[in-house]
């Protein structure tokens, strides 16, 4: 066992299935908390479900506060305005209800609410120093497996790009998975967080931080995507699709947070902050590329993700790529970037900012230039 890397893993405690949300208020109770916070977003609020949460939350009436002016792609200046409502309403409990944008400011809001400074003092590795607020996140996709990871990823919005706080302490307390908070989610967002799962499960299996314990996690999230993926899409209230999409999610959360990710999440970043391409979708459009790319030094495990998406045996790692690409096509995801207004006369500036992003490229399993990232967005176009 001598030369193994030894790290510490936690998970949050979680719940996991139809009617999960019950057991919020022994969460809560747990705490001790008496002024929660429920930080979500307008379309949560719509549907509903916030009202909802702050019920089963079990406290008096009054006592749980609401923020859900969360914005996709989670802006900083969003994030400041959450921590703000956080800081000012003296909160002694952070929930979060939604997707990947409302859990991450959640994480943000548990972790800075009683610290002092702003939210770009805390952007970087590690720099968050210790314990926040307890929190508990419920969340109403599956995609980012952000209620397993310790990652905040946000746009800065003053300067173009995108950042991210990380360290372990913004893992919540509690995750709760109740897959029928999901199935009212639209299909073409289904689809796209989807892939973000998937992007995840085959990231962090591949990654050069990967080790024999993240494979476990990734190996299981991908083959739970492959399974459920196409019938979420396609009916949305099929429950076991839903739960088998969140449980992958919630999975391949837990795998990123130790193995990382790697270059399909480095070329989505100026996607996001130039051309405003949601998250999910910028996945989609540029996993295909980025694993014909990456196919050399990982044949072997891409047969493996092969297998899982069609079946049959593949002869090597190149046919995972292309079967990445037609489950794309097939739930409905329009590929190319230049149907998202993308231009490629911005290849080569893109290619060099996410080159830059050496947290991602140097966890990627292959060492790609400069001059292969921008063959990788040329070939997404």
């Amino acid at each position: 066992m001598a030369g193994l890397d030894v790290r510490t893993w936690r998970l949050p405690e979680h719940v996991f299935g139809p009617g999960a949300l019950l057991a919020l208020k022994g969460y809560v109770a747990s705490t001790g908390a008496r002024c929660p916070l429920l930080v979500s977003d307008r379309a949560v609020a719509r549907l509903g479900m916030a009202e909802s949460v702050v019920t089963a939350v079990g406290l008096p009436q009054g006592s749980v506060s609401v923020f859900d002016d969360v914005e996709p792609e989670l802006p900083l200046s969003c994030v400041r305005r959450a921590l703000e409502a956080a800081r000012e309403g003296r909160h002694d409990l952070i929930i979060g209800l939604g997707g990947g944008s409302t859990l991450d400011a959640a994480k943000v809001c548990a972790a800075l609410a009683g610290r002092p400074g702003d939210v770009r003092d805390y952007i970087g590795i590690g720099k968050v120093p210790g314990p926040g607020l307890p929190s508990i996140l419920i969340p109403t996709t599956a995609g980012s497996g952000s209620e397993a990871t310790p990652n905040a990823l946000i746009m800065d919005d003053e300067r173009g790009e995108k950042v991210a706080v990380v360290s372990p302490y913004l893992i919540p307390t509690y995750a709760i998975l109740d897959p029928g908070l999901t199935v009212t989610l639209p299909s073409a967002v289904t689809a796209q967080s989807g892939l973000d799962v998937l992007a995840h499960a085959i990231e962090s299996y591949t990654s050069r931080r990967a080790d024999m314990y993240t494979e476990m996690y990734s190996r299981h999230a991908a083959l739970l995507a492959c399974r459920s993926l196409r019938a979420a899409v396609r009916q949305g209230d099929n429950l076991g699709a839903r739960a088998g999409m969140l449980l992958g999610s919630f999975l391949a959360g837990a795998a990123i947070g130790q193995a990382g990710t790697s270059a399909t999440h480095a070329l989505a970043y100026p996607l996001g902050a130039r051309y405003h391409v949601p998250h999910g979708l910028a996945i989609a459009l540029l996993l295909p590329s980025v694993m014909a790319a990456n196919a050399p030094a990982v044949e072997v495990k891409y047969a493996e993700i092969a297998l899982l998406l069609e079946g049959g045996l593949p002869e090597d790692g190149r046919a995972a790529a292309p079967a990445v690409r037609r489950l794309c096509d097939e739930i409905g995801i329009p590929m190319g970037l230049a149907q998202h207004g993308v231009d490629p006369a911005a290849i080569p500036e893109m290619a060099a900012e996410a080159h830059a992003i050496r947290r991602l490229m140097d966890n990627n399993p292959r060492d790609l230039s400069v001059d292969q990232v921008a063959a990788v967005f040329a070939d997404a176009m």
